[in-house]
């Protein structure tokens, strides 16, 4: 980094720089998984029912009344266990950042 006339970061003990760096991280890894479970709710989407709404329906129209309904427990899952696992980390991150994170002293985190 010197050699580009790049001042070095320390990642690690620089506050502005550890939690943005903690957040684009943890949206890096997560978005495979998202992506993966889906790409299969799509898969798993039955075929007869774009077949039926050919006929009358346009492709927003399908979206809306046979794409959307088919996903919509795998998103109000991904969206339960996200929000919880969000919870989770942002404890972790308080504490590592030494502020003890949003929990109270006494309670527990561990899932």
């Amino acid at each position: 980094m010197r050699d580009m006339g790049w001042t070095p970061v320390d990642v690690l003990t620089n506050a502005s720089v550890f939690r943005p760096m903690l957040i684009v991280t943890e949206i890096w890894k997560s978005t495979g998984y998202g992506a993966i479970i889906y790409l299969a709710a799509l898969a798993n989407i039955n075929q007869e029912l774009y077949e039926a709404a050919i006929d009358g329906a346009g492709r927003w129209r399908q979206m809306w009344n046979v794409t959307l309904p088919g996903v919509r427990d795998v998103f109000e899952v991904g969206n339960s266990a996200a929000f919880a696992v969000g919870k989770w980390w942002r404890a972790q991150v308080g504490r590592v950042e030494g502020g003890g994170g949003t929990e109270r002293s006494g309670s527990s985190t561990s899932c």
